[in-house]
């Protein structure tokens, strides 16, 4: 028989919050919960979602899709099973991503030439244009 050990961080937590009554009663239980307390769940799910997300042209990196679209594309599955590996409900990884999405981006307006004329700005300093919009 094997045991499996691939199991999502939620799932280690509950085992943990079992087992605690039995912590000080058995050296092997106090053990085991220690080692599931030093498991280290950094989840890098967000900056993977998003490079998944921009690098399929028909998906916004701005919009969390269903788990039935990302499914759909090349590498989709991959994702999936890594989200649930650190997550228990998408609604839970969409929260983290649109939090990733806000420390780790500013969503800029676009300026044209005629936008930069109209505004009163000092020449001396330095201007940086994000993106020049075709018209």
């Amino acid at each position: 028989m094997q045991l499996s050990l691939d199991l999502p961080k939620y799932k280690w937590e509950s085992l943990s919050k079992h087992l605690d009554v039995l912590r000080q009663k058995d050296e092997t239980v106090n053990t085991f919960c220690c080692a599931v307390e030093s498991i280290e769940f950094g989840s890098d799910f967000p900056s993977k979602m998003y490079q998944f997300l921009s690098s399929h042209n028909d998906l916004n990196p701005l919009v969390f899709p269903t788990i039935q679209i990302i499914n759909k594309h090349d590498g989709g599955p991959g994702i999936i099973k890594a989200m649930y590996q650190f997550y228990e409900h998408t609604s839970h990884a969409r929260a983290d991503y649109y939090k990733f999405i806000q420390n780790n981006f500013t969503i800029t307006q676009n300026i044209t030439k005629e936008d930069l004329e109209d505004l009163k700005i000092d020449k001396s300093k330095p201007i940086k244009i994000i993106k020049e919009v075709s018209k």
